[in-house]
């Protein structure tokens, strides 16, 4: 379900017809690939949790920012799913 979402409310993407296969098999794999990272990054440094991580292997101020980045994307995909739902 994670990867339909709320797409099943709303028909988005109505119009691939036949070639939707290709867009939720590019879609996976790429989710995949993120997963991927995240496994090897928590395996290399398993003490820490993704927010340190960011501060640091990118440094204290790139680290911030990317940590604040990756929250506000993560409460702004939550709210909109709430929003949707």
């Amino acid at each position: 379900l994670y990867e339909v979402g709320s797409t099943t409310l709303f028909l988005l993407g109505g119009e691939a017809k036949q070639d939707a296969w290709i867009a939720m098999l590019l879609g996976a794999g790429a989710g995949l690939l993120l997963l991927l990272v995240y496994l090897l990054m928590y395996r290399l440094d398993a003490e820490r949790d993704l927010f340190e991580m960011c501060r640091h292997y990118l440094g204290s101020i790139f680290g911030w920012v990317a940590a604040f980045a990756l929250t506000a994307y993560f409460a702004y995909e939550a709210s909109r799913n709430f929003r949707d739902i």
